[in-house]
């Protein structure tokens, strides 16, 4: 049915490369162009002073599946490796639907810091030193990676969590699928300033090229153009 939906349409429109991909293996005929997500790179942009704490980020809605997945997976399996490195790190969770275990988590453990529903994420994004997103299941783009890396954090993210976006590992943000990965390249940020500062700007530069409201917009004009001069 959903294919022969988008049959009848002028044009489908998608996230990513990936999903472009995914519906011209089932209809190679189809009408399929890439729409990136736009990301305000003047709202989410660096703090002014770069005074952050020791300290890692964690956001979304973790009343859904695939992020209170990522956000238990990644204390049970990394967290308390990455304390026993680093005994005054602290860990931001940001945002609602904080689970039961979660919150039991946070109760036994000062440093897990569990927020809830934020107005402005914008303070922990400029509070954090490193970004972590350790999503295992779902698809699609993550804005939340694209508004930490527009805001200025280095980001170790699972392939998973990097979905659609161009990740150059070690240059603009770390993949890692496993915790004891995860554990390193947290540690190798939070221990070398030239490498977490380099990565930030390196990951602001992708956003703003590749990711910002204008390149969004531009794009979306120029097919819409096409499609009343075809029409």
């Amino acid at each position: 049915y959903e294919l022969a939906m988008y049959q009848n349409m002028d044009r489908v429109l998608v996230l990513t490369a990936q999903e472009r991909y995914e519906l011209l293996k089932h209809a190679p005929d189809l009408r399929v162009s890439i729409i990136p997500c736009g990301v305000d790179t003047d709202f989410f942009r660096p703090p002014a002073e770069t005074d952050r704490e020791n300290s890692i980020l964690l956001t979304g809605n973790f009343g859904k599946t695939a992020n209170r997945d990522a956000a238990l997976w990644f204390l049970r399996t990394a967290w308390d490796r990455l304390k026993a490195r680093r005994p005054d790190i602290k860990c931001y969770i940001v945002g609602p639907g904080a689970s039961s275990e979660m919150r039991e988590r946070a109760a036994h453990d000062a440093s897990i810091v569990l927020t809830g529903e934020v107005s402005d994420i914008r303070p922990y994004l400029h509070r954090a030193r490193v970004f972590v997103c350790p999503v295992r299941l779902g698809a699609g783009l993550r804005l939340k990676m694209l508004e930490a890396m527009s805001a200025g954090l280095p980001v170790v993210t699972t392939t998973l969590g990097a979905h659609g976006i161009p990740i150059q590992p070690g240059d603009n943000g770390f993949l890692a699928d496993k915790p004891e990965m995860i554990v390193e390249y947290v540690d190798l940020l939070l221990s070398d300033d030239v490498l977490c500062r380099s990565m930030a700007r390196c990951a602001r530069a992708l956003v703003k090229e590749r990711f910002s409201w204008d390149r969004a917009i531009d794009v979306l004009e120029k097919i819409m153009t096409e499609l009343v001069k075809n029409r």
